[in-house]
């Protein structure tokens, strides 16, 4: 709102996608590997700066000159003068949890296959020859999977875990129950 009080027009959109092109670390690394100087980069820089299509003035609030400096910045990190902005890739270290120790939910998001074994395996524990799923609390039986949530037996914050013996089907109104029981103690 800002800006359009300020310059009566709708500011210019930049995607997402086209990121890449308002790095500065890229065209230093082309005036750095071109060697370009003096005039040739002075050139450069200002068809960048002049280029309509780009986000520059945008970027930099129509300020050549902070423009000029980070880019002079950019070339010195190149260069190596500026030690402490080495950048390097991060490593990325696997989660050493084990799998039983966390939440249903987390699972599915760390592994869908798991999350599904899981799941179908409680099922199958509590469906009959018939197909009945029968709730472990209040005993209904339906056919329909949707009407039962998963549930700890013992629960995760006393020490249980997601294992198939530890967890166990519920309909919605015994979950809740046993939940609003569990909380009050």
């Amino acid at each position: 709102m800002r800006f359009y009080a300020h310059n009566q027009q709708i500011p210019d959109f930049l995607a997402f996608s086209e990121r890449r092109k308002c790095d500065l670390s890229i065209v230093a690394r082309h005036i750095y590997d071109n060697s370009l100087g003096g005039k040739a980069k002075s050139d450069y820089m200002d068809s960048l700066w002049n280029d309509k299509k780009s986000f520059w003035q945008v970027l930099f609030s129509d300020e050549k000159l902070y423009f000029r400096k980070q880019l002079d910045i950019e070339a010195l990190k190149i260069e190596g003068l500026y030690p402490n902005a080495v950048r390097s890739i991060p490593t990325v270290i696997p989660d050493t949890v084990p799998i039983e120790k966390l939440t249903l939910y987390e699972i599915k998001e760390r592994d869908i296959v798991e999350y599904r074994k899981i799941k179908n395996a409680v099922f199958a524990k509590q469906t009959d020859t018939k197909g009945f799923i029968a709730c472990a609390a209040s005993g209904v039986k339906t056919q329909m999977r949707r009407d039962f949530q998963i549930d700890h037996i013992k629960p995760m914050s006393q020490g249980g875990l997601t294992t198939i013996d530890n967890l166990q089907l519920l309909t919605r109104k015994a979950h809740v129950e046993k939940t609003r029981r569990e909380n009050t103690r």
